[in-house]
């Protein structure tokens, strides 16, 4: 049995050989270049025995791809999902808590991917993150959004030169809102406080430079970079970094003795919204008007003049 085997064995080998082509024969059949090309359809990948088996097969292929692609269509219709307002009330009041962090020691949560990818992971108050996750293209676009407004609010506070001199309370009244401001507790105040010295701090090299809003945007992140990355060794804390930074604010924008310090003067100086070149139109106005006779009067105007004189002084020094 054993012996025939054997021998049934060597005569399929020689018949393989006569039958099977070499490798050299292939591939001098693939290079031919008159060849027929031959093309294949769907049905002649469909494993069965007859036609009709076949066409069934066939129409299973299609409804499976079918499904498929309802199910890519379904997945894109639940990722357009709109944000409702509650969820974008919420958005806006987290996009604005950014600028009040004390322990914002990066500035990667100020690009709109970096954001996303957080609130996926940790959602926010008020909001899960499945949200984030169920209505990402929306979600996306809604941070976006509300970034571009904030930090287009933000830097016209910040590069206002009228401003830029105010002492930390009336800067921080300016920049985080005054409604706002005058309302919450003291805590929160002091909070404003501390991170608006930390705002001027890492502005008052640049806030007079012409970039474009990103680009200056990114010479801000980048100044928060540093000022992070220099003192992880002098501060043991973002707080400490923030009361140094707020007592060398308040000692360097204190009024002096010669500054006014009324509160007439301090809402003139909060009402110029367009800079220095106002003030001098202003003075220049001032100097066409004809003054009566009156030396009361006379001496008022004459004691504006010399009030607003020094506020542009002040502001020179930047």
């Amino acid at each position: 049995m054993e012996l025939r085997l054997s021998n049934f064995e060597k005569c399929l080998h020689q018949v393989k050989s006569q039958i099977l082509v070499s490798r050299d024969s292939r591939q001098s059949l693939l290079q031919d270049p008159q060849m027929e090309k031959m093309y294949s359809t769907i049905k002649e990948f469909v494993d069965a025995p007859n036609l009709l088996s076949r066409e069934v097969d066939t129409f299973k292929v299609l409804k499976n791809m079918s499904k498929s692609i309802s199910d890519i269509k379904n997945s894109v219709n639940f990722n357009q999902l709109k944000i409702t307002k509650d969820e974008n009330m919420y958005i806006r009041v987290f996009i604005k808590s950014l600028f009040l962090r004390l322990d914002l020691k990066s500035p990667q949560l100020f690009d709109r991917n970096k954001l996303l990818a957080f609130l996926m992971k940790n959602g926010t108050t008020g909001i899960d993150s499945h949200i984030f996750i169920n209505k990402k293209t929306e979600a996306l676009r809604v941070l976006s959004e509300c970034l571009t407004e904030e930090k287009s609010m933000f830097k016209s506070s910040l590069k206002n030169a009228s401003y830029q001199v105010l002492p930390i309370e009336s800067f921080a009244q300016h920049l985080f809102n005054l409604k706002n401001y005058s309302t919450d507790t003291e805590s929160k105040k002091e909070k404003m406080r501390l991170v608006a010295a930390k705002w001027r701090f890492i502005t008052e090299e640049i806030w007079k430079s012409s970039l474009s809003p990103r680009k200056w945007w990114e010479q801000v992140f980048k100044c928060l970079d540093t000022l992070y990355k220099e003192t992880t060794n002098s501060a043991s804390s973002s707080l400490d970094l923030h009361k140094c930074l707020l007592a060398n604010d308040i000692s360097k924008y204190t009024p002096s003795e010669n500054t006014p310090t009324s509160d007439d003067n301090l809402n003139l100086l909060s009402d110029i919204d367009n800079g220095i070149s106002e003030i001098e139109v202003e003075q220049e106005a001032e100097e066409d008007v004809t003054l009566p006779d009156n030396s009361d009067l006379e001496t008022e105007s004459s004691d504006e003049r010399s009030s607003i004189t020094q506020l542009s002084n002040d502001d020179s020094i930047l």
